[in-house]
């Protein structure tokens, strides 16, 4: 590092972290998404890519083994997506919690945090009203409040969009400083009176914060990050090696004396860049590492210090004023073109393409706000006599449904009948869809059939229908402004697809209603057996009547049940019957509950036809009891269908293993000597082999990480290990491939537990559980998911270091730790004990 001065020598890397809400709005769940595979869906990937592996980078030795561990929240500034931060603490809670907690420690370390706030679900704050502004920037405040514990000091603006109204609007609630490409600087001066400097191609100095001064006084101050560190690390491979990116800041050190705008005696001076978070460990394999690396490179150089934005605005004084161009944002040339208008910026996907549908699109959703809004003032104002501060309010009961009494009784201008409180609740949902349904990242890519467009169109059909619910129809002009939309991709015929096409055919299909949570619900049943209440994602199902017939020729299943909405109180009480008639072959049928005599006459019909047990009956006593209309197996929600046609798939696939099992047994040997022969096997018979060998494997993994197996002596273990290995012989012996990813997640999940709980209560039982797992993995040939594995070591050799009941235990279980150093490529277990 230079050495021009004796000022300490701030540096400062913030990751954006965000991902679309991808939940369908009905459910308040993500549905898989098969370009996923293999996860479930790429909240999912993304996380296990890129969120938990910079909750613990790894730092390598010199021999490419991993020496420690870094959580790379607690030097970076950051931001997360309050909608990411609600799918994570559902679905990854030990990455959530470290990401608070680095917070935490960077309050109780330098006296602010590094977390960032961010406008609620990343909309393009100069696209929007004066009125949603306000709430979404209230609405991410208050998130983050519930969150990290804190007032934020700062706030992120959705691709870094702004205008002068926005910038007012984060003064006014409080917010001390936002984050800027220099390419959004205007023009800036000194405060002490000198002339103002323009700003033209991102020509200003990003070293210090400036003061912003509105009309109305509120103090806000703007930080531009370095452009050519961010292009560095976003396109240019900085991030291939922690060195790059190091060289960069260090050369920005060097450079920062130079012209006119350089630091003034005794100005602080910041070297700080901002991308995308996803950059390290999605975008860039490895990208977590790598950062990890340069901050322990950073760290070395005792002039060097690492910091967050609050931290280094409380060294002050601030010296200088900038201010803005009217329109702007980091990831568009054109103002804000990019989010309303074909200006010319895209992602390359498609020659010839065009962005045209971007005006439709916008102008069609800014239909609907305006529709509902207006409907919502004047159904909401019978209710409340504060509408829009009821809906700003509103994020505390979307965070914690506990608080939905509250916000009645602080909001509403009367006792609420029950049916009032239903329609306050849709109002208030309505809204939030219409808040949902801006969401950037719907404009941001080549075509409207994008599955990000889509997203927005679900939000859209769902504050519509909440819309028909509570009085106002604003379908119909909302459609027809999307027939103007014209998507690139042309459908299945080559004919033009539009708009209103893919609302019709992609997004309202996404519609749930009562029978489809019937339907979902009966097929539970028919599948694991009754239950008095269950959670259906967005829905509570409790069970009023039930009566299965299972044992006749069409099984069936009858029954009624309530079925509420947990968002807007809703309940529909509803009568059910679901006929299984083979394979994925179902018929479900729903009517609303009108008295005990007519459940009891539906019932009797279609029990004299499960008495009949004749695939005919069944249907005329369905037709006879519901009525013709009826729901398939393709009307339960999608990823309870897919369980279920596995599920009944299994029985066949079972056949056919038995099958297998004969053949294997039958001509073992016969199988041997081919192979023995260089004689290739059948390719058949070669995939029949493999599949039998793998499902014996994943049924022998099952037995070893089952709870029960703690309670039998080693020479259990031993004798399933036994097994185990005899099988792998055996496979390697026919030249097969085992596929057991199943039984590697099995083991690896298992294997964590066990560390955790060796951490937690030392002993030998516990240590030998670990190592029975770990010798499991090695007989298998597998590699659990490493991150969470390598995690659960380290805490558990931090711990060592800190309590002796866990370093004896370690102690006498040296070879534990010489098999998990193995396994995880690790150099730090045995290291723990000195």
């Amino acid at each position: 590092m230079p050495d021009d001065d004796d000022q300490p020598l701030y540096a400062c890397i913030h990751g954006h972290f965000y991902q679309p809400p991808r939940e369908n709005p009905w459910l308040e769940e993500i549905e898989r998404e098969e370009t996923a595979t293999p996860f479930h869906d790429w909240n999912e990937r993304i996380a296990d890519e890129c969120y938990q592996p910079n909750a613990a980078a790894r730092i390598l030795d010199g021999q490419g083994r991993v020496a420690g561990l870094v959580n790379n929240y607690r030097h970076m500034s950051f931001n997360f997506g309050p909608t990411l931060l609600r799918w994570m603490e559902r679905h990854r809670p030990r990455a959530y919690a470290e990401i608070l907690a680095a917070d935490r420690r960077a309050v109780e370390e330098r006296g602010h945090g590094n977390a960032v706030a961010q406008v609620y679900n990343h909309v393009i704050l100069p696209l929007a009203n004066r009125r949603d502004k306000e709430t979404q920037v209230r609405w991410g405040v208050r998130d983050f409040e519930h969150r990290f514990g804190r007032k934020p000091e700062g706030m992120w603006l959705a691709e870094t969009a702004c205008d002068k109204e926005t910038l007012e609007v984060l003064a006014d609630n409080g917010i001390q400083f936002t984050i800027l490409s220099p390419y959004q600087a205007k023009r800036w001066r000194f405060l002490d009176g000198s002339g103002w400097t323009s700003c033209e191609n991102g020509e200003v100095p990003t070293g210090r914060a400036y003061l912003y001064q509105q009309h109305r006084g509120r103090p806000l101050h703007l930080f531009f990050y370095d452009g050519a560190i961010a292009k560095g690390i976003a396109f240019n491979g900085m991030l291939a090696d922690a060195q790059h990116l190091v060289g960069a800041i260090e050369r920005a050190f060097t450079q920062r004396r130079a012209g006119p705008g350089g630091p003034r005696e005794g100005e602080p001076w910041l070297v700080h860049t901002a991308t995308d978070g996803e950059s390290y460990g999605h975008h860039f394999k490895f990208g977590d590492m790598a950062l990890a690396a340069a901050f322990a490179r950073l760290q070395r150089d005792p002039r060097v210090v690492l910091t967050g934005y609050a931290q280094f605005l409380a060294r002050g004084p601030v010296r200088a004023e900038a201010d803005i161009l009217d329109v702007s944002a980091w990831s568009c040339a054109h103002g804000v073109g990019r989010w309303s208008r074909d200006c010319g910026c895209n992602v390359g996907s498609g020659a010839g393409w065009n962005q045209r549908w971007r005006e439709p699109l916008r102008a069609a959703l800014d239909g609907v706000r305006d529709a509902l809004a207006a409907h919502y003032e004047r159904e909401m104002g019978k209710l409340s006599r504060d509408p829009w501060g009821t809906r700003d309010a509103y994020i505390d009961v979307v965070l914690d449904a506990t608080r939905a009494d509250e916000l009645v009784g602080e909001r509403a201008r009367k006792q609420l009948s029950a049916e009032d409180r239903v329609q306050f609740f849709r109002l208030l949902e309505m809204q939030r869809c219409a808040l949902l349904m801006y969401t950037s990242c719907g404009w941001f890519f080549d075509d409207i059939s994008g599955g990000e467009s889509v997203i927005l169109m679900k939000y859209a059909a769902r504050a519509l229908a909440l819309g028909r619910a509570t009085g106002v129809d604003a379908e119909p002009p909302f459609v027809e402004v999307l027939r103007g939309a014209r998507s690139n991709v042309a459908g299945p015929k080559g004919e033009v697809v539009n708009g209103a096409d893919i609302y019709l055919q992609r997004a309202k299909t996404a519609t749930v209603t009562a029978d489809n949570v019937a339907v979902s619900h009966a097929l539970q049943t028919l599948a694991e057996g009754s239950r008095r209440s269950s959670r259906l994602y967005a829905y509570d199902v409790t069970l009023r009547d039930e009566t299965s017939f299972k044992k006749g020729r069409v099984p069936c299943v009858f029954g009624r049940a309530t079925i509420t909405d947990e968002r807007t109180g809703e309940a529909t009480d509803t009568v059910y019957a679901l006929a299984h008639f083979g394979g994925l072959d179902f018929r479900c049928c729903t009517a609303q509950f009108a008295g005990n005599a007519d459940l009891l006459g539906r019932l009797e019909r279609v029990r004299a036809a499960a008495v009949d047990g004749s695939t005919p009956a069944m249907v005329r006593a369905l037709d006879e009891a519901f009525g013709h209309r009826s729901f398939a197996l393709r009307d339960a929600f999608k990823d309870l269908r897919q369980q279920a046609a596995r599920a009944l798939g299994a029985e066949k696939v079972g056949l056919l293993e038995a099958l297998g099992d004969e053949l294997l047994e039958s001509h073992r040997a016969l199988l041997l000597a081919l192979r023995e022969l260089d004689v290739p096997l059948p390719l058949h018979v070669e995939t029949l082999a493999s599949h039998v060998l793998s499902r014996r494997a994943d049924d022998l993994v099952r037995e070893l990480v089952a709870p029960a197996a703690d309670d039998d002596d080693d020479f259990t273990w031993r004798a399933l290990s036994s097994q185990l290995r005899g099988i792998v012989d055996e496979t390697n012996a026919l030249g097969l491939t085992l596929g057991v990813a199943h039984s590697g997640e099995l083991l690896g999940d298992a294997l964590v537990a066990a560390l955790d709980q060796l951490r937690a209560t030392p002993g030998a039982a516990e240590a030998a559980r670990a190592r029975r797992l770990v010798d499991a993995i090695a007989v298998l040939g597998i590699q659990p998911r490493q991150w969470q594995v390598q995690t659960s070591a380290f805490a558990l050799a931090q711990r060592a270091r800190e309590d002796q009941s866990v370093a004896d235990a370690l102690r006498n279980n040296r070879d534990l730790l010489e098999a998990l150093d193995a396994l995880c490529h690790t150099a730090f277990l045995r290291g723990a004990l000195g």
